[in-house]
């Protein structure tokens, strides 16, 4: 249905292209006639019988000739067919060199001769076969082959052959592409290398439904499949002597290959390039215990120093012998990154940073070892070597990708392995340019991979970042417990344990006003997962990330956060298990964080599977935490559902829950009273819940510590001049305001404007403090009548008042949440006001308390909040160009498109 859409939407552009192209020649036409810039089109089709024919449409300007078939039929499914048409100018019309053929559907379309009168067109098209092998007879065709003796020695080696393709038509019609095998006669199968073998050369024997020739192939992944005979040219038997000289031919690469990294690992010519970087790359020999870098024989490796030298052969296969210690390595560097932990991340494009790294395309059996000790701790202002926007990557590997050699695809694991306390420890705090900092375990990128009985455990990850000033720019964070982003990979009883905690400023958060934007996703096993399958795995580790006023840039997940796929939007909805994501037999126990928060998965713009999964794990929203704001949140324990705006592409869930977790992956765990993993023994491993970190003081206040709310506000208003600390060492946010402090600290907020004229209070002198704040709020409406009771306590009615007056007196929809705040109270709107806006938090849920003293901390915070908020900066823009009945509708309307109904139902989120 997708692809019939798309050609829909392909007939209608090339229609409007055609239409105008016939109204820009009727302005150049003459009295010769008119110039032909488009034939009609013609597809080429076989009738019941196999007989070749063609649709073709019918056009004023030319006509059809003559037609010549080749082969004139009746053809064979699963070959090419061929239309030589000959096409005459109608009239005065004439082709020129910019006249275009126009094929249909899956029909390609050349232009062989033409003059102004006449013109030969060639199309070319695939006689698709009605009965491909179905997955039944490929099963059948498994047993058979294993009778064979040995079923991986290739026969022959073979050429594609696509001359469709040479001719232009469309990729997703590629004859080329394999028919899966054991599992799947799906068309939507791998392309094949431009050379493979072939290892049966009569394969349809077996398959009473196939029609035509079909051989026996590897895909470029190293899959077994089936492609039809005429897909092939050049075919090349094999002998035992072919066989013995490409071994010879792989042994001598195979010598240089190991020379190439000795050389590597000794070479200091780019040394200066990296003074000054948060690591230092050591230089290791390229020798190891025993092996040859061979996947049969793989290089064995018992040191730290020997670890560190794969770095310097990144194609090779290794594996452990001994538990490695790294932990008096110093700064680590992702084997395959540099010393600014950069060429680790995928890259969007090359950066000075990259310059030498390399992805690893080789093998690692940890052969049930573990990798311990491994740190990496950068704090910095700034990132070494920084561009306009930087792309930074911290971890045990760099990027992994399938061997180069489509033959050495199944050796394309990392399996057995444990890394283990571990430190991941980033922070940059005045950030210039944009930047992705990405972080995990194992590796922050992953390609056509297997991961198989691996872990990360007793480690942590922590980033913090912010923005120099108020510097406008995009900010992603993106981390994993294990891994970070995987494509067409496989993660096999994996599970982490370690938590994963990010942090960010109050005023990195999406902000379409000025131009910044801040991203932050995290998953337990993986942050986000294309074509993947995930089986087995389990996640403990705590996984957090800070607030954002978009959900999406604050989401995280048990296993992972984000499935997607990169095609075209077209091809993303109805993918069948076997090509889509799958997340199968996984749980989550460890707490959740975030804006968007899940067990299982984040969410998804493409289909994914997901079955046999429970969450246990807490999930805590952004609204349980003191130092967040209120904005619509959702959590779920398998997939976040419900919101809006992420109802597109399809979800597939089946069988979730903790009460029908079931199979042979499973076993009851008496000590847990719920089902673990078989492969992961939960109840043995000790784990215990993530422990919040203790609180630090801030900015050398006693009374000032992290996890308080004014945290961020009281440092901040006392940089700005706003208001005093107590002494060198307090702040004293826990002091009653008073009226007059309440208004000082708005109008220094505001500038400390100039103020003249004559006092309107009968109890305000100007020797008072609060003298030219008071005159400056009353002048400008934010006070009335003749007395002010300045040295009164405030109230949090009277504070929000005046800060509500003072950001132009929006009118809002009135919230009714609160059992104290009744609609025939004065401080109604000031309260909606700054609830809606995230300016201040109830003190219950059902309760505001705007008859309570303001203490110092409260109204240094509601200002912080005001200044910061992205809706603040929204309301002004409108307030300058509504009035306030405008403002509310369009504040409504913006609310419902945005899919918040909750705002405007005055629920709380």
């Amino acid at each position: 249905m997708k692809i019939k859409n798309f050609f829909l939407a392909y007939l209608v552009v090339a229609v409007l292209i055609l239409q105008n192209s016939f109204s820009q020649t009727k302005q150049t036409q003459s009295q010769n006639g008119r110039a032909i810039s488009l034939i009609p089109k013609f597809e080429l089709k076989l009738n019941e019988k196999g007989m070749p024919g063609a649709l073709s449409g019918k056009s004023a300007m030319c006509e059809i000739s003559s037609v010549v078939y080749e082969p004139k039929g009746p053809l064979e499914p699963n070959s090419f067919f061929c239309a030589t048409v000959t096409y005459k100018a109608a009239g005065e019309n004439y082709f020129t060199e910019q006249t275009k053929p126009s094929a249909a559907n899956k029909t390609a379309a050349k232009i062989i001769k033409g003059s102004k009168k006449n013109l030969v067109v060639k199309y070319t098209a695939w006689a698709q076969s009605p009965n491909e092998p179905k997955s039944a007879d490929m099963i059948q065709y498994e047993k058979e082959r294993q009778k064979q003796g040995n079923p991986d020695t290739s026969v022959a080696i073979g050429k594609k052959y696509d001359p469709i393709s040479e001719s232009g038509v469309l990729k997703m019609y590629h004859p080329s592409k394999i028919r899966k095998y054991p599992t799947t006669a799906s068309n939507a199968g791998t392309e094949l290398p431009d050379e493979f073998r072939i290892y049966d050369l009569d394969a349809q024997r077996f398959f009473p439904n196939a029609i035509g020739k079909w051989y026996l192939v590897k895909d470029s992944e190293n899959n077994f499949g089936f492609v039809p005979a005429t897909c092939v040219k050049d075919i090349k038997m094999q002998t035992q002597k072919d066989e013995e000289s490409a071994a010879a031919k792989r042994n001598i690469k195979q010598e240089k290959e190991i020379e190439k990294a000795k050389t590597l690992a000794i070479d200091t010519s780019e040394q200066e390039q990296w003074k000054g970087a948060p690591a230092i790359l050591r230089r290791t020999p390229f020798e190891f215990e025993g092996g040859n870098g061979t996947a049969e024989n793989p290089f064995l490796i018992k040191t730290a120093e020997q670890l560190n030298s794969i770095r310097f052969g990144l194609d090779f296969h290794y594996k452990l012998i001994s538990d490695i210690d790294l932990s008096k390595w110093g700064n680590w560097i992702p084997i395959g990154g540099t010393p600014s932990y950069g060429g680790s991340h995928g890259g969007q494009g090359f950066q000075a940073a990259d310059k030498g790294s390399g992805k690893f395309s080789g093998s690692l059996d940890g052969n049930g070892h573990v990798i311990s000790g491994m740190t990496i701790i950068d704090h910095n202002d700034d990132i070494f070597m920084g561009e306009d926007f930087a792309e930074r990557s911290y971890a045990l590997f760099a990027e992994m990708i399938r061997p180069k050699d489509f033959r050495q695809a199944k050796n394309n694991f990392v399996k057995d392995l444990g890394i283990i306390n571990y430190t991941i420890d980033v922070s940059y705090t005045k950030l210039k340019n944009g930047c992705t900092l990405n972080a995990a375990a194992l590796s922050p990128n992953a390609s056509s991979r297997t991961f198989e009985n691996c872990y990360s455990s007793g480690g942590k990850i922590k980033i913090h970042a912010s923005r120099a000033d108020e510097q406008e720019n995009s900010l992603f964070i993106y981390a994993g417990g294990l891994l970070s982003s995987i494509d067409h990979t496989k993660v096999i009883n994996c599970y982490n344990t370690s938590p994963l905690i990010i942090t960010t400023s109050d005023t990195d958060y999406i902000d379409t006003q000025r131009g910044s934007k801040r991203m932050v996703i995290a998953g337990g096993i993986a942050r986000r997962a294309e074509y993947s399958k995930i089986t087995g795995c389990m996640n403990s580790g705590e996984i957090s990330v800070p607030y954002a006023n978009w959900g999406l840039a604050a989401l995280s997940a048990g296993i992972v956060a984000r499935v997607g796929i990169s095609d075209a939007p077209e091809n993303i909805y109805n993918l069948p298990p076997e090509s889509a994501t799958n997340i199968t037999s996984c749980y989550n126990i460890g707490t959740i964080r975030g804006t968007y928060v899940a067990g299982i998965m984040g969410f998804t713009g493409t289909d994914c599977y997901i079955s046999d999964c429970y969450n246990v794990g807490k999930l805590v929203l952004d609204e349980d935490n003191p130092q967040k704001d209120y904005i619509p949140t959702y959590k779920d324990d398998i997939i976040v559902q419900g919101c809006p705006i992420l109802e597109y592409g399809k979800k597939y869930v089946h069988d979730n829950g903790i009460k029908v977790v079931h199979g042979s992956r499973w076993i009851d765990s008496p000590k847990l009273g719920r089902k673990i993993l078989k492969a992961i023994p939960e109840d043995k491993l000790g784990i215990k819940p993530s422990e919040p970190e203790e609180a630090t003081q801030i900015a050398g206040f006693t009374d000032v510590m992290s996890s308080d709310d004014f945290a961020r506000s009281a440092p901040w208003a006392v940089e700005k001049g706003i208001a005093k600390p107590s002494s060198k060492t307090t702040f004293s946010p826990n002091e009653p305001c008073t009226r007059g402090q309440v208004v000082t600290y708005i109008y220094r907020w505001q500038g400390s404007p100039k103020v003249s004229g004559k006092n309107p209070f009968k109890d305000v002198k100007p020797s008072d403090s609060f003298y030219n704040a008071a005159l400056w709020a009353y002048q400008k409406g934010f006070l009335e009548g003749k007395t002010f009771n300045g040295n009164a306590p405030c109230t949090r009615g009277d504070a929000l008042e005046i800060l509500w007056k003072c950001s132009g007196s929006m009118s809002m929809i009135a919230i009714d949440n609160f059992t104290d705040v009744p609609r025939s109270s004065k401080y109604q709107q000031p309260v909606s006001w700054a609830y809606y806006c995230a300016i201040a938090k109830p003190t219950t849920k059902t309760t505001f308390e705007p008859e309570s003293v303001c203490t110092k901390g409260q109204i240094v915070t509601f200002i912080y909040q005001v200044e910061h908020t992205g809706l603040k900066d929204w309301m002004d823009t409108t307030q300058k160009n509504s009035n306030s009945s405008q403002i509310e509708a369009i504040y409504e309307s913006t609310l419902k498109e945005m899919g918040l109904e909750d705002f405007l139902n005055g629920n709380q989120f």
